[in-house]
């Protein structure tokens, strides 16, 4: 089991950026996981000082309670289903 409680550093958010496929896009803006891995130098202070934010005030504002929920049909599966 991870600790949650542990301090997040720039290393972490870095790793996280390098481990997402280029293809994946996180949700809800759907952005891709290439446009993090390029942009992680002007992205990853911001994560640092908004993790760093809510770990000192633990406060979070009101998106973060926010969620999106996608259904993604698999391809080739006949997705009707016959509910009698």
């Amino acid at each position: 089991m991870k600790n949650l409680n542990r301090s997040i550093c720039i290393k972490l958010i870095e790793s996280i950026f390098n481990n997402l496929t280029k293809e994946k896009k996180l949700e809800p803006v759907r952005i891709t996981g290439e446009f993090y891995q390029t942009f992680n130098e002007e992205i990853i202070p911001n994560f640092y000082y908004l993790f760093q934010k809510i770990q000192t005030e633990v406060v979070f504002s009101n998106s973060f309670y926010e969620g999106c929920i996608t259904l993604t049909p698999k391809p080739n599966k006949d997705n009707i289903r016959n509910i009698n």
